[in-house]
Formats: C-alpha cells, sequence, structure tokens
C-alpha cells in the first residue's frame, strides 16, 4: 500500500518537532521528506548564543545524527531552497532543479535576520547572528577584530555581545530604545542588568540610530543621526527577525506578517500547512521555542487526522542566557487602571522582582538576580489563577527559599516550558531510573534541551529530591485493574490500534485480561466513540435491550419515560396512558425527575413498550454512553416575572441529542430567584434574577457564577458550549463539576468568549449529530422527530 507523502519544507527546531510528534502520532503512516536550506543536519538554534561564547561545541547543537534520519526512512535534501510549491501538480520546484511530490505540504521556512536599512551594510566584516554558519563566520575571523559594535540590545544582540566579548573584543552595543530589552524589562531590571554587563565590559549606547556604515571594503566607522560617530573593525546587526515567506508569496499562499495559519495550523491552501516563525496566528508570529512546539504537536495531530485539541495561542516568555546574570520576563508589563504591582529590590542580595496584577491574578512579571520562581510565575500566568494572600506574600518574601518555591510547585507545573516537562514527570523518572544528573535528566525527558533556560530549575529540583524535606511521591495511577497503563497512555494506544470491538481492545499491548472490568468495559467504548463516531463494539451493535429500561428482582421491567426539559405534555401522557393499557399495566409513577414509569411490564411486552414510545435500542451511539439531564425547576408562588423555561430546557435538550459525555452531566433552569436552591444539586444551571440570566456552575459544592448575560438565547448558547468543551476535554467519568475545578472557570471563560472557539464546537457538534443519525439509521434503528 502506497504511503501517503509529507513533504517538510524547512529543516529547524520547530520542523524537525514536527516530524518528532508526527512519528509518534502516526508512526509508520507517512513517506517523509525534509527540504533544507541550509547545508547539513538540524541543529538547537537556541544554543548558537553558547557556541558564540564557546560554552557549546558544534556536534552537541545537532538535534539527531544522520543515523536517526535513516532508522525512520526519512529522505533529507539540504543545501537547496524550495522555490515554489505547484498546488495543481502536488509538487514542490527547488533551486536545484528538482521536483519534490507531495499530497501534504508543511513550510516551515522560519524567519530571516532583520537588516536595517543603514548604508553600507553589506560590507565584508559586517555580520548577522542567525544562523550557525553566521556563527562560523564571526568566530573565523574573531582573532582578527579588536573593537566590536553590536546593533540591537535585545536577546539576541545581548548574547552575541556577550560572546564577542568572551572571544577577547572591545564590544559596544547600539541600542534604538531608551534601555536594554525594553519590550521585555522594565526601566529597573534593565538598569541593574546594564550595570552587570557594565562590569563584565560592554559598552552601551542607547536611543542610537545608524545611520551609515563607513569604510572602503570594512567597516571602519559607524556614524549616527546625531552626528556623533563610533570606530569599529566588525559590525554584528542583531536588531530582529522577519518571517521568511518568499516561497508562500510566490505560491499564491495567503499572507500577512506571515503564512496565515487556522488552528489546526492549516493554510487556505488545501493540503498546505505552515508552522514555527514564519506562520502567522490570530495575527501573532512567534519567535520562541516553546510556542513553535505547541504547534508542532497540534500540526502533527491535524496531518495524521487525529485532532484531539487545536492551538488556540501561547503565552510568551523572556529568559535571557548569559553566564552569570538571570533574568526572566513573561506576560504583558503594561500597567493598566485596575492592576495594582508587586514590587520587591533586595539590594544586597541584588535581586528585583516586579509583578503585576489584576484581579489577585498574575498579568505580567519580570525577574532579576534569581529566576527560581519562574516556574511557578509561567503557571499563574498561563491559568490565570487567582492568588491566595499567602501566595502573593510568597512572591515579596525576601525569605522565601529557593527549597521552599521548589516545593510548593504543583507536581503539574511545567518545569521546562519549551517541552513542556512538569515537575511531576521529572519526580517519576528520577525515582523510577535513578537518574542523578541535569544532563541525566535532560536526556531522559527533554527538559532543558532547546533553550537551557530552566536548568537551573531542574538542578534546585534535584537538590531538592535530595533533601531531607523531600517527601513527594509522583505514583503511576493504573486506568484500571486490567492494566498497567495510566489514562493518557490507553487512550492513545486506542488512537493507534483503532479496535473495532472490546474483544479486540483486550489484545492490545499493555493489557492483563481479555474480559475487562467495570471500568474498561465502559470506558474503552466511550474513548473509542469520541476518537471515531463510526465506532460501534460487536458487542453493544446488536443488543437487544433498550434505553430507559430496568430489570426487577422478579423478572418483570419498568420503563422510564424521559419528559422534555424535565416535563411531559398532555399528549406524552396520553400516549404513556395507551402504552400502559396495551401492556396490561394500570398504573403510572411520576418520578422526581420529571420522567414518568410503567411498572410493572411483562418481558413479554417489552416490544410493544418499545414501538408505541419510541424506544432506542441501548447499542446504538446516542445511547450507548451518558447524555445530559435537563430538567426545569417547578415554580413557587411568588411576584416575579415568570420566564419560559420549560421551552429553554427542551431547546438545550434536543440541541444536545444523541451525544454521549463522560458522565452525566445535571443541569437546572430556573426562572425565578425564589426557586434556585435546586441548581446546587445539580452541576450547573441557569438562574434569571436581576433582570439577568446567570450561568452557574458548582465547584466543590458551592455555586458560582460563570456567565451573566441580558439574553435569553445568548446564556443558552454559552451554556450549549460549555457542555460541548467539556465532553471533548474531560476524561471518563470526570463529572462537569469537577472539570470546572480542574480547568477553572478562568480558563473556559478565556476559552469560549472567543467567538470563533464557540463557533467551532457549535459546527462540530452540528456534524457529529448527523453522522450518529446516518449510522443509526444504517444499524436498524430510527429517529423521534419531535
Amino acid at each position: 500500500m502506497n504511503k501517503e507523502k509529507v513533504l517538510l519544507i524547512g529543516n529547524g527546531m520547530a520542523g524537525l518537532r514536527f516530524v518528532e510528534e508526527l512519528l509518534e502520532t502516526a508512526p509508520k503512516t507517512f513517506e517523509i521528506t525534509i527540504i533544507g536550506e541550509e547545508t547539513g543536519l538540524s541543529y538547537n538554534r537556541m544554543k548558537l548564543s553558547s557556541y558564540l561564547q564557546g560554552e557549546a561545541g558544534g556536534p552537541e547543537l545537532y538535534i539527531h545524527p544522520l543515523q536517526w534520519y535513516e532508522d525512520h526512512h526519512i529522505e533529507l535534501i539540504t543545501g537547496t531552497k524550495a522555490l515554489y510549491v505547484d498546488q495543481e501538480n502536488r509538487v514542490v520546484r527547488t533551486e536545484d532543479g528538482r521536483e519534490v511530490a507531495f499530497d501534504k505540504v508543511v513550510i516551515a521556512t522560519g524567519s530571516k535576520a532583520y537588516i536595517p536599512p543603514v548604508q553600507g551594510a553589506d560590507k565584508e566584516n559586517v555580520f548577522v547572528f542567525r544562523t550557525m554558519k553566521d556563527c562560523e563566520k564571526i568566530l573565523e575571523q574573531a582573532d582578527t577584530f579588536q573593537k566590536a559594535a553590536v546593533i540591537g540590545g535585545g536577546l539576541l544582540g545581548l548574547e552575541a555581545a556577550r560572546g564577542l566579548l568572551n572571544r577577547g573584543l572591545d564590544v559596544t552595543v547600539i541600542h534604538r530604545g531608551p534601555f536594554l530589552m525594553n519590550r521585555q524589562l522594565d526601566e529597573m531590571a534593565a538598569g541593574l542588568l546594564q550595570e552587570e554587563l557594565e562590569k563584565q565590559g560592554m559598552h552601551f549606547l542607547f536611543s542610537a540610530e545608524t545611520k551609515a556604515i563607513k569604510g572602503l571594503r570594512q567597516a571602519d566607522e559607524l556614524l549616527f543621526e546625531d552626528g556623533s560617530s563610533l570606530a569599529v573593525d566588525a559590525v554584528v546587526m542583531a536588531a530582529g527577525i522577519k518571517p521568511q515567506i518568499e516561497l508562500a508569496e510566490a505560491s499564491g499562499i495567503p499572507l500577512n506578517k506571515g503564512i496565515i495559519v487556522n488552528d489546526w495550523m492549516e493554510t487556505e491552501a488545501e493540503g498546505i500547512y505552515a508552522l514555527g516563525e514564519c506562520a502567522e496566528h490570530r495575527g501573532t508570529t512567534y519567535g520562541l521555542v516553546a510556542p513553535l512546539y505547541e504547534q508542532a504537536k497540534v500540526l502533527a495531530a491535524s496531518v495524521s487526522g487525529k485532532k484531539e485539541r487545536d492551538y488556540s495561542g501561547s503565552a510568551v516568555y523572556t529568559r535571557l542566557k548569559i553566564p552569570g546574570v538571570e533574568v526572566f520576563s513573561a506576560g504583558s508589563l503594561e500597567e493598566e487602571s485596575d492592576s495594582y504591582v508587586l514590587q520587591l529590590f533586595d539590594e544586597k542580595e541584588n535581586q528585583y522582582r516586579k509583578i503585576i496584577m489584576k484581579e489577585d491574578m498574575v498579568q505580567g512579571a519580570v525577574l532579576y538576580g534569581s529566576t527560581s520562581m519562574s516556574a511557578s510565575l509561567q503557571q499563574w500566568i498561563r491559568t490565570r489563577k487567582p492568588l491566595s494572600e499567602k501566595e502573593k506574600q510568597q512572591l515579596l518574601s525576601v525569605n522565601d527559599s529557593t527549597k521552599r518555591r521548589i516545593k510548593t510547585l504543583s507536581s503539574h507545573a511545567a518545569v521546562c516550558h519549551c517541552n513542556n516537562v512538569s515537575k511531576g514527570t521529572i519526580i517519576k523518572e528520577v525515582q523510577t531510573r535513578g537518574l542523578c544528573t541535569a544532563e541525566e535528566v535532560k536526556a531522559c525527558t527533554g527538559a532543558s534541551s532547546s533553550c537551557g533556560g530552566c536548568r537551573p530549575v531542574v538542578e534546585e529540583l534535584l537538590d531538592y529530591m535530595q533533601s531531607d524535606e523531600f517527601n513527594e511521591q509522583v505514583e503511576k495511577i493504573p486506568f484500571c485493574e486490567c492494566t498497567n497503563l495510566e489514562e493518557e497512555e490507553v487512550v492513545s494506544l486506542l488512537q493507534d490500534h483503532m479496535p473495532s470491538s472490546l474483544k479486540e481492545a483486550y489484545q492490545m499491548p499493555g493489557w492483563k485480561t481479555n474480559k475487562g472490568c467495570a471500568t474498561c468495559r465502559e470506558a474503552l467504548p466511550y474513548y473509542l466513540y469520541m476518537i471515531s463516531p463510526a465506532y460501534f463494539s460487536a458487542e453493544t451493535g446488536k443488543a437487544d435491550t433498550y434505553e430507559n429500561i430496568i430489570e426487577r428482582s422478579d423478572g418483570s421491567l419498568a420503563v422510564h419515560i424521559p419528559g422534555k426539559g424535565g416535563g411531559l405534555s398532555l399528549s406524552e401522557w396520553q400516549n404513556a396512558a395507551e402504552t400502559a393499557s396495551a401492556c396490561g399495566v394500570d398504573f403510572l409513577k411520576p418520578l422526581p425527575d420529571g420522567s414518568i414509569e410503567l411498572s410493572p411490564v411483562a418481558p413479554g411486552f417489552l416490544e410493544t413498550a418499545a414501538e408505541k414510545l419510541g424506544l432506542q435500542r441501548t447499542g446504538l451511539p446516542g445511547n450507548r454512553f451518558p447524555a445530559v439531564q435537563i430538567r426545569s425547576l417547578e415554580q413557587v408562588e411568588c411576584t416575579c416575572t415568570k420566564q419560559p423555561e420549560q421551552e429553554m430546557a427542551e431547546w438545550l435538550e434536543k440541541r444536545m441529542e444523541l451525544l454521549p459525555f463522560p458522565t452525566k452531566p445535571f443541569i437546572r433552569i430556573s426562572s425565578c430567584s425564589h426557586n434556585c436552591a435546586d441548581i446546587q444539586s445539580g452541576h450547573a444551571g441557569i438562574l434569571y434574577q436581576n433582570e439577568k440570566w446567570e450561568l452557574r456552575v458548582t465547584v466543590e459544592g458551592k455555586n458560582h457564577i460563570l456567565f451573566s448575560f441580558a439574553e435569553q438565547q445568548t446564556v443558552l448558547y454559552m451554556l450549549e458550549s460549555v457542555l460541548l468543551y467539556y465532553r471533548i476535554s474531560a476524561g471518563h467519568g470526570e463529572t462537569l463539576s469537577r472539570w470546572v475545578e480542574r480547568v477553572t472557570m478562568v480558563h473556559i471563560r478565556e476559552v469560549l468568549f472567543q467567538e470563533d472557539n464557540a463557533a467551532l464546537l457549535l459546527e462540530q457538534k452540528d456534524e457529529e449529530q448527523q453522522r450518529i443519525k446516518e449510522l443509526m439509521l444504517q444499524q436498524g434503528g430510527h429517529i423521534c422527530q419531535s
């Protein structure tokens, strides 16, 4: 069988991470070809500053040896540039005359150095600092230089300047801004950084606009707009980057600042994707490695057809990699009218912290001198978690030891944000594999293997684990008694093997039984269905039982007739009465949830009851798994304005019909503030009061307002979106309340207030319901029209 051809254009870090993710997500599925403009193997661009500074050798920069490409049957084409993507003939034409065929193509051409429009920038001893070749050019001639200027006082500029300083040069940094790293730091942190770097031997010129680079063939002087000048014999441009999008432009692929992609990293051209620094997502391009790795994971799922999650953007952070200097910045440093600042300067320890807070949540942070709090701050910024008073006090505690900060970090918190390696993962690997050093942790988990900025935190965690204070255990929790695999491992296994029945599922690697238990017999079909709605287990697809049937101990049956929105119409009561009469039942019992019960029904009358009531077989997809239970509340006597709560409940019930859920969510709808108590007994509810519709959720037994709207239909659509987001992101058996507690209300608001996210959930729901209806008809079921 011919494999689908995936062509990657760009052999950089983002592109190679995509290939790694693709090999893991869909091994042996694709025929992979990589075209790289640079010669040689893919290398870690984040370590170029260490290379220039003499702290890392060339071989250490390579991500994988040539043997890795051969082992995975990857065709590697280097030293040539892709010029044109022929969408009609599905080939890419290259600079050296090749035509490389593809079924799907990923453009990961990255970015290139921004060259300011300065006269004389093309002289022989003017360099850029972007690629390994750039570094090698600088290093080849570094011994012949004495005085160098670096244009750019940002992250790259300072790292380049430190490298030249290490080579014995007299270095001056030229910066247009008023202080160093002015996009990432405040003036205080920048001043402390400047003071330290001046001690190391650097010089600085601020608010300096370079007008021209003078000299014959080689630069010997910089002229500035204010008329001043600086004698030099080498110039390094490190003034920023810009996306490399010429290929997309020549191929007619829509652009803005970068190649425009959606939340699945797809361009508007069929079968063409973009990734990394050349891609523009929701108006933003990213130049840091962590967002690019997040994109790579989503793209691998997208290309392989396993879209478990989309990409909604990344929180960016900055860490300066210069020996002896610890600087960290994350989030937004803009101070608004409703924000406040927590600030600390410990002159003795030369440490500075500035934390921007809003509504008790961290919006942004700057750390100088010690960055051990960076992992906690990144987690709080990303999750938008409201901090307790104790946590806020810790932010400004000068006596709070590093060990204590590591200790209070949750096991799920990321230590390495580039590679998404958590504290718990490191602890587990150290305990199970006997790791002792940061190098061993890096080799095993990938932590600190990209930018290296988290290495101090990894080392601090190892120190903490070797101390008497450490007593944490991160135990592996098996999915059920039938396997030692954890839940995430089981889901991944199902995605890889896609068994067509439970019997096949129990043949998968890691399973200890072919019978299963109560947990996996329920969970496995649910996960298989969520992976592919076309799934039916052989055991349930042929079931002769019906929904809402309860077998009594004496062999008789009780039939539950659910009402729409927690109630039944007069015609439904009449139909129930006629059914009862036809089945020899003379008693109808109203139940608290708004349904009614017919009992006892003799087994011989089951088909009659099913036909008259329109019951569906439990083996059909709409009834195999838990569904939403929605109920409007009975109104009490009061003077409140009544609202159509019954109609709202029926509308929502119709919108949720046939959809399976990880566990049954209980939804209550009330139009009266005097009748809101019962909402707290459910997982979520709608309450009308103070001329507002409130969408409430129950967390830890307490009722919280998640959203509030004036319009009735708006709150209904938002509740629908919450339920849809819950069903695709919760684990099997995880209740709505526990899910809200885990992902936080802040996160839910952040996701669903983006109209595109809510619209996509609704669109996917409609498509799934249509597929379910078609599958039900194919299986011999019928659909009740209401």
